[in-house]
């Protein structure tokens, strides 16, 4: 039995391995990889608030879009 090897999984890195996924034609894979992103970066915000719980439920990923990349947090009226 091998030493295990952990793998830093960093956001930027999550957006290099989908980049590289898209050029390889793994469209699936590369939109599946993008879409966690705002998911994970949002629960790493929740560990590290230290105020009550329901404080730290206002960051979900509908926050972190906003906050990161400026996306609406609603849906637009059609």
């Amino acid at each position: 039995m091998g030493i295990r090897k952990c793998y830093e999984r960093k956001p930027s890195e999550l957006v290099k391995e989908a980049r590289k996924a898209y050029e390889c034609g793994l469209y699936i894979a590369s939109l599946s990889v993008l879409v966690t992103i705002p998911d994970i970066c949002a629960h790493l915000v929740r560990e590290s608030w230290q105020e009550g719980e329901k404080e730290a439920e206002k960051f979900d990923e509908r926050w972190w879009c906003a906050a990161f990349l400026g996306l609406p947090t609603e849906a637009p009226e059609c």
